[in-house]
């Protein structure tokens, strides 16, 4: 029977393998084996960045010149892995990564002089929710890989204990590396469609619920949920340690059993008793990182949608409040119905010239049961 590393994790699903499958055949094949050595997904990514960076600076109404829209594009990309870099004491990305800068630069240079750029913001509003969809996957999958693989290790190499074992410092690098980019932009307005950037006091420091956005708090969730799955409970000072405890490790083993299948050589060999291995392997653990965090992406973005769809709601009239009629309806009202005439007189019409107003007070002033006096002719006599 095959040995089984200690490493090995409990359970195996064949749909997070393919998942994983799929995301490291477009990390790994290229767009041209020689004349174009780029990964598909770096691909896919760098347009996505430009098409985010479109959108950042007021879209088609954007009066930014080629340059000053490269540099922002740039900041984009490598905005979040920045603030992970100097909070750490690490080299800046923008500096050990020529090759991204290169491709970044050229593919958002290209989609602006070409006007392709255009054509995405217009594909992007005709499409709608599903395009804000892909995007999402796209931002989901670069992001939870970007997590996994850099920022968490980041912080595992620090040399110092004290954040190296820091499970903050794990869940800060992540919302940060996920969801940093906006906080730079309310610090120097870089969503001016003018370009005049200016240092200021950022809007989200003056209203922190500003702060609740769902690609800083992604960030924090997908540390949280790879570390559970990946970590042990003999790793020494593991960051989720009060998680691995037996009674904990046993009930969520039992859930787990009934979604994933276990594999079969790990649990021939050792007992099931033992809960001290991860749940899942690596690879399967960036999938689940990357569904959970495409969760919380597109939650909001379905709300909006569907709030945007819904009718505008007409406030009902209050009881007791009449309603006022318009003019011409009321004058119009007004003419189709008859005067009603004192009981016992005769209506008086009025005479030639006359307003209705001073026939209504004639009618009003005669006696009832009297017919109106008849207006009398000629000039009034002059007093002596």
């Amino acid at each position: 029977m095959a040995s089984v590393a200690s490493s090995d994790p409990i359970f195996a699903s064949y749909i997070l393998a393919t998942t994983a499958d799929v995301t490291e055949l477009l990390t790994q094949t290229k767009v041209h084996a020689q004349y174009l050595p780029i990964a598909l997904l770096s691909l896919v990514h760098a347009v996505r960045i430009s098409h985010a960076t479109r959108q950042l600076s007021g879209g088609t109404q954007s009066r930014l010149r080629l340059f000053q829209s490269v540099v922002l594009d740039l900041i984009v990309l490598f905005g979040g892995a920045t603030l992970v870099a100097l909070l750490l004491g690490a080299p800046l990305p923008i500096l050990i990564s020529p090759v991204s800068v290169v491709l970044y630069s050229s593919v958002h240079a290209l989609l602006f002089v070409t006007g392709l750029g255009d054509a995405l913001l217009y594909l992007h509003a005709k499409a709608g929710l599903a395009a804000d969809l892909l995007l999402a996957v796209v931002d989901a999958t670069c992001r939870s890989e970007a997590i996994a693989t850099y920022a968490l290790t980041q912080v595992r190499q620090h040399p110092h204990p004290a954040v190296s074992q820091s499970l903050f410092a794990q869940l800060v690098v992540g919302a940060l590396l996920s969801g940093g980019v906006p906080l730079l932009v309310g610090i120097f307005h870089l969503n001016s469609p003018a370009g005049l950037w200016s240092f200021g006091t950022p809007p989200w420091l003056q209203n922190p619920a500003l702060l609740l956005y769902p690609d800083l708090w992604g960030g924090v969730v997908v540390p949280i949920v790879f570390l559970f799955l990946t970590s042990t409970a003999e790793e020494p000072a593991a960051p989720l340690a009060f998680l691995h405890g037996t009674a904990f490790r046993a009930t969520t083993t039992e859930v787990l059993g009934h979604l994933l299948p276990r594999r079969p050589t790990l649990f021939a060999e050792k007992p099931s008793g033992n809960h001290g291995l991860p749940y899942l392997s690596q690879r399967e653990a960036k999938a689940v990182s990357a569904m959970v965090l495409f969760a919380v992406l597109a939650i909001p973005i379905v709300l909006r949608h569907l709030a945007a769809e819904r009718p505008p709601a007409v406030p009902a009239p209050k009881e007791g409040k009449v309603t006022k009629a318009k003019p011409a309806k009321a004058a119009k009202a007004a003419k189709a119905e008859p005067a009603k005439a004192t009981p016992g007189a005769s209506p008086a019409k009025p005479a030639p010239g006359a307003s209705a107003a001073t026939s209504t007070a004639t009618a009003a002033s005669s006696t009832p049961g009297e017919a109106p006096a008849p207006r009398k002719r000629g000039r009034p006599k002059k007093l002596p």
